[in-house]
């Protein structure tokens, strides 16, 4: 016999066997025992009986369905085993109520050990459900709580009735903690919780940490056999000097670990680039527009480099990098009154693709290739309103919005952008 058939055998035998085997024994006893009078004049212990059964019946339907009849090994077997007797043991306290000298103690040190071995159940799975763990663990310290403090039935019929209905809207709950505790909400919230301003707006960048971005550029993108994807540093200088205000460096301890340049260009230049007759160094310094002007325009992200070998560099500046972009290109859309912003993938000089695959998942749509193949994405903040990039610029917003308060005429501006 196979080890699947082995596996699938012990589920029968649990739920083939030992349910209904239970559920009969139960109604004999309840048939046997049931007195109306009685049942009147302790309903809190026939709701408690009921409560139970329920209990039961939810635990027969999660292990009778075909997701954990894949994952059901000779563990769970054991473990739905006890749980069952766990549970057999319970309800005859309730039948035999008056026999007991403290039979909410042991109803309530059944339903601990009950809940305490659903933990383990969840634990030994292949998949764990991590939201199930939280859930058995806080019910199992809840029942044991019951035993040594609460000694109450009306508190067990409460704990064990909330039980039962966030197992009856499990579904539900998983998909509001998917959205509280996402790794994209728990980035969103970390952004919030940055004090604004991100960077100094008036910081000239000194020649010195001009020389240490030129370094780092041709760290990130140079490659011998394409000498052509970085710029001379005077190229660089050059740009720079046309509009300091599209740049913005990430530094710590006087060390350049990163650094931001979003602009503002001609659309018809864009129309070249994804039309693939042009790549991205061979805009022209008239390309790009550092003032208001009548032609169409678009913002593009010409760099986003941070070093992750540096010794300075740490996990914790990857959200102000993110939020610092995000400032940026929200201020220039503002202030040029343009919605959407365009960025080409790139591969650094060990051909990894940074970009891959993760564009599109931030809201970013692809139209187009290069001269040189390099895929061209597009985000237009009025039609990606539903993504999480949007959701990142939205958080920005919120901070701009409480810092330019007094600036009205900004203030006016941004709402037309985010309403």
């Amino acid at each position: 016999m196979s080890f699947e058939e082995k596996e699938n055998l012990q589920h029968k035998f649990i739920i083939g066997l030992v349910y209904p085997s239970f559920l009969g024994s139960v109604i004999y006893n309840v048939l046997d025992k049931f007195d109306y009078i009685y049942m009147i004049n302790n309903i809190e212990r026939y709701v408690l009986f009921l409560l139970i059964l329920i209990s039961y019946v939810m635990d027969y339907l999660y292990t009778d369905n075909e997701y954990t009849k894949k994952d059901y090994t000779i563990t769970h077997t054991i473990i739905d085993f006890i749980i069952i007797i766990l549970l057999y043991l319970s309800v005859i306290v309730i039948l035999d109520y008056n026999k007991y000298p403290n039979p909410i103690f042991f109803i309530a040190l059944y339903l601990f050990l009950t809940k305490f071995l659903n933990l383990l159940w969840e634990i030994n799975k292949q998949e764990k459900e991590v939201l199930a763990i939280k859930l058995f663990l806080i019910y199992s310290i809840l029942y044991f709580l019951s035993i040594i403090i609460f000694k109450n039935i009306y508190i067990l019929i409460l704990i064990i009735s909330s039980d039962i209905l966030i197992s009856i809207f499990y579904e539900k709950i998983i998909c509001l903690h998917m959205k509280l505790y996402s790794k994209e909400n728990a980035f969103l919230k970390s952004i919030s919780s940055i004090s604004y301003p991100y960077y100094d707006e008036n910081y000239i960048i000194p020649d010195i940490e001009l020389r240490q971005i030129d370094l780092l550029a041709k760290k990130s993108y140079f490659d011998n056999k394409q000498n052509n994807q970085t710029l001379s540093f005077q190229s660089l200088k050059d740009i720079y000097n046309k509009s300091p205000k599209f740049w913005s460096i990430l530094k710590e301890n006087e060390n350049i670990l990163g650094f931001i340049h979003v602009e503002v260009v001609l659309n018809y230049t864009y129309e070249k680039l994804r039309n693939s007759i042009i790549d991205e160094n061979d805009f022209e310094l008239e390309d790009i527009i550092d003032h208001n002007i009548n032609d169409e325009i678009i913002l593009h992200v010409g760099s986003l480099v941070i070093d992750v070998n540096s010794k300075y560099y740490n996990k914790r500046l990857i959200k102000y990098f993110i939020a610092s972009l995000g400032d940026k290109i929200i201020s220039l859309m503002v202030e040029h009154n343009v919605k959407k912003v365009f960025t080409v993938e790139y591969k650094d000089t060990n051909g990894r693709s940074h970009f891959k695959n993760k564009l599109e998942k931030y809201g970013f749509n692809k139209v187009g290739k290069t001269k040189s193949g390099n895929n061209i994405y597009l985000f237009d903040i009025e039609k990606n309103k539903d993504t999480f990039f949007y959701s990142i610029l939205f958080q920005i917003y919120k901070k701009q919005k409480e810092y330019y308060k007094k600036n009205q005429n900004y203030i006016n501006k941004l709402k037309l952008l985010f309403c």
